[in-house]
Order: C-alpha cells, then sequence, then structure tokens
C-alpha cells in the first residue's frame, strides 16, 4: 500500500506546505531526504490524530509550525539507532498505525477522559482479573511491556503459524471464555494492559501453533460476538489480515524467510530502509527466533517498501517531464530567435522554387542563351523545343536524383516546421518575442505552461507525419523518374508537387532528356 494515497485533506495540505518549501532556493534537500521528511511529517500527524481527541488537531497553526521547525533543522537521516531521526519518523508511522483513541468512559471502566481518569469499580475488578494467574492459566506481566500474555499451564510455547485479532471490549467474563478456549486448543494470547485498553483496535491477540479447522474458527467467532467492540475511535485504523467477522481478523505469522525476502527488496531500492529493518529484525531474533518481528511492524515496512518505489517512479517521471520542458524551452527559444527577423505571417509551402532550384533554372537559363549565341540564324525563331543537355553519365543521373530527392524532403520539412510554428503562436498569449523582447519565465504560469505543453506535443506530431510523407512522397518521384513516367501527368508526382515541390520546366526537360539518354 502506498501511503501517500487515500490522504486526508489535513494531510494534503500539510504536503503542499512542504512541497512549496521544498521548491525554494534556500531549501536543498535529495530525493531521498525528501521522502524521509514526507515520513516523518506523515507519521506525526496521524499520530496526533489518532491519540487526541480535542484540542490539538492538523490545524494551519499546526502545519505552519512543523514546516518551519523542518526547516530550520532539517533531520539527517544517515544516523540509525534508537535516537536516529529515521527511526523516529518510522516509529511515528508504526505508532499512527497500531494506536486508536476510543472513549474511556465506555463500558463503565473510566471516570473521564482525563489524564487523571480513575477506575470505576467495575475498571478495578477487571483490572485485577486481568493480572491474576488462575488455577488453568498463567500469566506473563512485565512491567515494561504493554501487554499481558496468558497461557495454559504448563504450555511450551513453539513456532506460531496462525495468529487472530479481535476488537473486544473489557469484560470479565470474556477473559474467562478466551482462557477455556486457549486450553481445549493448545494455543495462548495476549491482552493490552487495562490502562491501554482503550488505545488499540487489537486488544486481544490469539497465537496459534497451526491454522485453524473451521470448526474452531466457527468456536471462536461465537464466542467473541457478544463482546466486538462496534464504537468508533477519532481515526479508525484497519487491523492487519484478513476479516473473517465482524471485528475479527486472521494472517499467517511472519517468518524468518519472509523476513529475508523483504530485507532483498528493500536493499535494491534503498540502504538505509534495508539496514533499519535488519536492525529491527536483529533485536528481536533472540526472544523470538521463529517469528522475530511483529505483523504490524511487517506490514509497516513492506507500505514504506511500496510508498519509496512509488515516490522513484514519480520523480522519475518528473525528472522527464522537467527534461521534456527544458527542451520545449530551447527549442520555442531557439524558433524565436531564428524567425525574430521574419515577418508574423510566414510564407506557405507553395511560395515558390528553392535557392537550389533558381540555382539550376540559372544554370539552365545560361545553357540556352549560349545555345542562341551559337546559332544567330535562329536568334528570332520561335523556339518550339528544348535546347538537349549535355549527355552525362548513368551514374551521375542517378546521383542527381537522388541528391534532388533528399534535398526535396529537407527544404519542405523547414518550411513545414515555420508554418506550424506560426500557426501554433499566432493565437497564444503572451506571445513570441518578437513581440515580447523580455519573455517571461512560463513555467511560472500554470496557464502557459500548459499551452507550451500542448503546443510542443502538437508541433512534434505534425512533423513526425509530415517526414512520414515526405519520405513517402520523395521515394514514389524517385521510382516515377527511374521508370520514366510522365512527370505532369503522374499523380505521385502530382502530389508531391502540391506539397512543395515546383519543377521548372528546364528541370522537368533535363529529366526527361536523361531518361532518353
Amino acid at each position: 500500500m502506498n501511503l501517500f494515497e487515500n490522504l486526508s485533506s489535513e494531510e494534503k495540505k500539510l504536503f503542499s506546505a512542504y512541497d512549496a518549501m521544498a521548491k525554494s532556493a534556500n531549501f536543498n534537500r535529495s530525493d531521498e531526504e525528501i521522502f524521509f521528511d514526507k515520513i516523518s511529517l506523515l507519521g506525526s500527524a496521524r499520530l496526533l490524530a489518532n491519540t487526541t481527541r480535542k484540542g490539538r488537531i492538523i490545524d494551519d497553526e499546526y502545519i505552519k509550525t512543523k514546516i518551519m521547525q523542518l526547516q530550520k533543522n532539517p533531520p539527517d537521516y544517515s544516523s540509525m539507532g534508537n535516537l536516529g531521526a529515521l527511526n523516529s519518523a518510522i516509529k511515528c508511522l508504526y505508532e499512527a498505525k497500531k494506536l486508536a483513541n476510543y472513549d474511556r468512559t465506555a463500558y463503565g471502566m473510566y471516570t473521564d477522559n482525563s489524564r487523571s481518569r480513575q477506575f470505576t469499580a467495575k475498571g478495578a475488578r477487571f483490572a485485577n482479573y486481568l493480572q491474576q494467574s488462575s488455577n488453568s492459566i498463567d500469566i506473563i506481566n512485565e512491567t515494561t511491556s504493554s501487554w499481558i500474555y496468558r497461557a495454559p499451564r504448563n504450555f511450551i510455547k513453539g513456532k506460531i503459524d496462525h495468529r487472530y485479532a479481535i476488537n473486544a471490549i473489557p469484560d470479565k467474563e470474556f477473559i474467562q471464555k478466551l482462557d477455556d478456549f486457549a486450553t481445549k486448543h493448545g494455543m495462548h494470547y495476549k491482552t493490552c494492559r487495562p490502562t491501554n485498553w482503550y488505545d488499540r483496535n487489537d486488544s486481544i491477540v490469539i497465537y496459534c501453533p497451526r491454522a485453524q479447522t473451521p470448526e474452531e474458527i466457527e468456536e471462536l467467532k461465537k464466542i467473541a460476538a457478544p463482546y466486538i467492540r462496534r464504537d468508533k475511535p477519532s481515526r479508525i485504523n484497519d487491523l492487519d489480515g484478513k476479516l473473517i467477522a465482524d471485528g475479527i481478523v486472521t494472517a499467517k505469522e511472519v517468518d524468518l524467510q519472509q523476513c529475508d525476502q523483504l530485507y532483498q527488496q528493500l536493499s535494491k531500492i534503498n540502504a538505509k530502509l534495508a539496514q533499519h529493518f535488519k536492525e529491527t529484525v536483529d533485536k528481536n531474533i533472540s526472544k523470538n527466533p521463529q517469528n522475530p518481528i511483529s505483523l504490524g511492524q511487517f506490514q509497516n515496512y513492506t507500505n514504506l517498501l511500496d510508498t519509496f518505489r512509488e515516490f522513484q517512479k514519480q520523480n522519475h517521471q518528473n525528472n522527464q517531464n522537467n527534461q521534456r520542458l527544458r527542451g520545449q524551452d530551447l527549442v520555442f527559444s531557439a524558433l524565436d530567435d531564428i524567425f525574430a527577423k521574419n515577418q508574423n505571417t510566414p510564407k506557405t509551402l507553395s511560395s515558390g522554387p528553392s535557392a537550389r532550384q533558381k540555382s539550376q533554372e540559372h544554370m539552365l537559363s545560361s545553357q540556352k542563351n549560349n545555345f542562341v549565341k551559337g546559332n544567330p540564324q535562329r536568334l528570332n525563331a520561335r523556339i518550339s523545343t528544348k535546347p538537349s543537355l549535355k549527355k552525362v553519365s548513368k551514374t551521375n543521373r542517378t546521383f542527381n536524383l537522388v541528391k534532388k530527392a533528399i534535398d526535396f524532403p529537407a527544404q519542405l520539412f523547414k518550411k513545414a516546421v515555420k508554418n506550424i510554428y506560426y500557426k501554433m503562436t499566432s493565437s497564444l498569449k503572451p506571445q513570441s518575442s518578437l513581440q515580447q523582447p523580455q519573455r517571461q519565465n512560463w513555467r511560472l504560469n500554470p496557464q502557459r505552461r500548459a499551452m507550451v505543453i500542448s503546443r510542443y506535443n502538437r508541433l512534434k506530431q505534425h512533423i513526425k507525419a509530415a517526414k512520414k510523407q515526405l519520405s513517402t512522397d520523395a521515394k514514389d518521384l524517385i521510382i516515377a523518374l527511374r521508370n520514366g513516367n510522365n512527370i505532369r501527368q503522374n499523380p505521385q508526382i502530382s502530389r508531391a508537387q502540391t506539397r512543395g515541390l515546383k519543377l521548372s520546366n528546364a528541370q522537368i526537360s533535363s529529366y526527361l532528356a536523361d531518361k532518353q539518354h
């Protein structure tokens, strides 16, 4: 799951404020640091929303304070260990995932929701029962732990295969029924401490040495149904696992093989995340060699993996877009410079022969004059036929044809670019540097930026289509000339001429004369 998806409106405002700060010139952070900054902000904000009923919320003042703190003292995520900034960010995200905020006055356990809250008589009886062993159940009640473990007498803990998490109300009768269920099926379970019962959705977690049978699952569902907590906390966090009944989920426990696979995946995308995950596993492996990390912790790192992958993908796409925008800026700046001396309306594609064609016509005209001077008797006569040209070799004729065919699409391409450019830019505001010598940075104007991107994409499409058609026309021209077709009547040549190829009569005669020879 990508943690940056399905953000609340307050979380989106927080990220928008951070993005605005990250774009400023005086805030230089790498992509990795930006990712961890956002993870830290998200974890802190969600933890605040999950554990506070009234007063402190993710408002404008909170957002302003968090951004100013981050700008003034940017965290260093290179340090590992419990006191490192990276550990703090991941820990906040995990605690925000697992903690909830229920009304403590519900079910008659506490007198109020204040910090100085006190147990009611019912709450005191429940707390005492939960922390005492019975004839059939032993308990492990370590003061440093948030949990109280309950297991049948003479129970030997082995490898854990499955777990069941239950969102249950604090009730003495339910605990007695679970003691009987655990003894009957050879399993153990843990409960929140009485003071933590309203802080978590998974108030009870049952550990099973094997996958349970359908009959055992139905028995558990029947026992738990009257005690499922159905009131909602201030922010709902889903239980980890597959939902099998209201308030009950099941999941396969995390083993060493899964931990190794996740570590290999994390190593491929970010060394710091992989190292932090390894330290978390190593810290717990001595206590629980088979299942060194909880399902909630494992899911937290899995979410970080998915989020970082998507973050990298988005950054890569943004970098490509920025490169494309820089390319667009260079292209249009160059075009503005090229056409700065031209008029606003360019010449059309049918504006006349190219410079090369004019040169060729001049050469033919000179040959014609020389021919007439060499025949004075025909000086005043009407010339009904064109003079024959000097015979050239077959190789030279072929070379000239190919050279002319190659020159045609190049000239047409230049004219197409001019026409397309002016057609697209004539209606845009602000206009090109021809009317606005000192152009503003168009990236700062969202509307202008969208217009430039659209204009650039259309230009590429026109150029691509023009290149394809030019190649086809040039090929048709060469084939027609090679086959000796009538240039004026050939449809391919006619189409090529309408697209910008203007052959003079002298050139046509030249091609025909070459073919006759």
